[in-house]
């Protein structure tokens, strides 16, 4: 069962993290899916994703940087990683700013698909619950035991960039760093359970 879980808070992010890590019911051929949909924060220092108890005047106590996040993955005993950030990747006026996306500069040790390219905005249509990269994702995984890491990011681009047309809006799916050993992603349960917050 896949589960997006609602209102991610720091503590129990970076818990959960660590007790994965500790884990040693994970073994090396396992499969390990990070999975954030929200706002990020790009800066010289290094790139943060924000969560909901995130608080802007102590944003490096409060926020989690990709740095961290990386290490704390990286403890995790599984031997194919995917992260998924659904997160935007703008900068407005020449600047990165709170709220206006992850950096430019991408996760390099592990497979990681980001909702869109540096620079570009990642999208949620009116009156939908979910972005368009989630869509697109659900989409390729639904009622699949196994699929290709190729053929699932051909399927969400072709997803998203149909309904971004929809909407007259651009967005490009990126995926960086295809790990070899994750050629094939394969899932436990069809059911994919979606809990979402407005408030991101």
């Amino acid at each position: 069962q896949m589960c997006i879980r609602d209102s991610p808070l720091k503590y129990s992010i970076v818990s959960s993290l660590k007790r994965l890590g500790g884990s040693w019911n994970i073994r090396e051929d396992d499969f390990f899916l990070f999975y954030f949909i929200g706002h990020g924060f790009g800066s010289k220092d290094g790139d943060e994703i924000l969560m909901m108890d995130t608080y802007f005047d102590l944003l490096e106590e409060t926020a989690i940087s990709i740095a961290f996040l990386t290490q704390l993955i990286r403890e995790n005993r599984a031997g194919r990683k995917l992260m998924v950030f659904d997160s935007c990747r703008n900068e407005v006026d020449g600047r990165l700013g709170l709220c206006d996306g992850l950096g430019v500069k991408p996760v390099r040790e592990f497979t990681t698909l980001y909702a869109c390219r540096p620079r570009e905005q990642a999208y949620i249509p009116r009156g939908e619950e979910l972005p368009l990269l989630t869509n697109g994702f659900i989409r390729a995984v639904k009622d699949r035991d196994c699929i290709s890491v190729q053929d699932m990011f051909t399927t969400i681009t072709d997803f998203v960039d149909d309904k971004a047309k929809d909407i007259n809006v651009t967005q490009h799916p990126e995926i960086v760093s295809i790990d070899r050993d994750i050629r094939e992603i394969g899932f436990l349960s069809r059911e994919i359970t979606v809990k979402t917050s407005r408030s991101f």
